[in-house]
């Protein structure tokens, strides 16, 4: 069977008008040109290239080949180029749930970076307060705050999340006093309702300021951080969220103390598979570095 390097040779002679600089054109040695086209010759049973001081002309045959030679050229990068779109194309999507706040503060940055080190493996994110069902395949990886409520699942704990009483400076300006729990009655809070109502920061202020002032309730957790930078009050959120809010202080803080386990979820058998192994063990090692960071 010949070699189709071979031909990439007599193409070379052709374009180039010698040997020699055919040799410079594939970047090898002049004789590895030579030895390659007797060889072709010998091959076909015909002279392809004729040597003279002006250096190599192509015989008849040898423009005719020439001419058959450029359309297999033509089909083999064809072949490469549909061989390299395949490739592309074969690129796992994976469907990772979260909570929308921790998915735009702590995961679309470390999804960047994951992109990085994986390109194969496209991230869907899904995020909104109501969590994916992994058990239907909505998502293949859940990460979830508290306890995940589901021993059906698979799952690990990868870090916590620390929780902490925020307001605003204008609200904190009016003046009332905040230096104890019994002042918290005293005090208007932003309420949780709908999905995110049974929150574990959000069931703890309700027990520890039962006669606190509701002034703004939400079922999203972006509509209540809105709220409390516009002042209507207090409002527990996560140490990550908050520290860089511009105006949000911390209150309380010896008294509303709170730590979260984060766990990473997925069933069973979409741990098989090689690319969930992949992201889990990724998000494992870099979560906890981006609480501290």
């Amino acid at each position: 069977m010949l070699n189709w390097n071979d031909y990439q040779y007599l193409l070379a002679v052709e374009a180039a008008g010698s040997l020699a600089a055919a040799a410079r054109r594939l970047s090898v040695s002049q004789p590895t040109v030579g030895r390659r086209l007797n060889a072709l010759s010998e091959a076909l049973g015909v002279q392809l290239v004729t040597l003279s001081s002006d250096g190599a002309q192509l015989s008849e045959r040898g423009r005719k080949i020439c001419e058959q030679a450029r359309v297999l050229g033509q089909q083999a990068a064809l072949i490469e180029l549909t061989a390299r779109e395949g490739k592309a194309s074969e690129a796992t999507r994976l469907r990772i749930a979260a909570s929308e706040g921790f998915a735009s503060v702590m995961l679309v940055g470390l999804f960047a970076e994951f992109q990085d080190l994986h390109p194969n493996i496209h991230i869907d994110l899904i995020s909104g307060t109501r969590m994916s069902d992994l058990r239907h395949s909505e998502a293949d990886v859940a990460i979830r705050v508290g306890d995940p409520i589901d021993d059906q699942l698979h799952g690990r704990i990868v870090g916590q999340i620390d929780f902490g009483l925020y307001a605003h400076h204008s609200y904190l300006d009016k003046g009332l006093p905040l230096a104890t729990v019994a002042d918290l009655q005293d005090h208007a809070i932003v309420e949780s309702t709908g999905e995110i109502e049974n929150l574990p920061q959000a069931k703890r202020l309700r027990e520890m300021a039962p006669k606190a002032k509701v002034t703004f309730s939400s079922n999203s957790p972006l509509n209540q951080i809105d709220a409390m930078l516009s002042g209507f009050g207090i409002l527990p959120l996560p140490t990550y969220r908050a520290r860089n809010l511009p105006g949000a202080h911390r209150v309380l803080d010896t008294v509303f103390k709170m730590q979260t386990d984060i766990w990473l979820l997925y069933r069973a058998s979409a741990r098989e598979r090689g690319e969930v192994q992949t992201v889990i063990d990724f998000l494992a090692r870099e979560l906890p570095k981006a609480l501290k960071a």
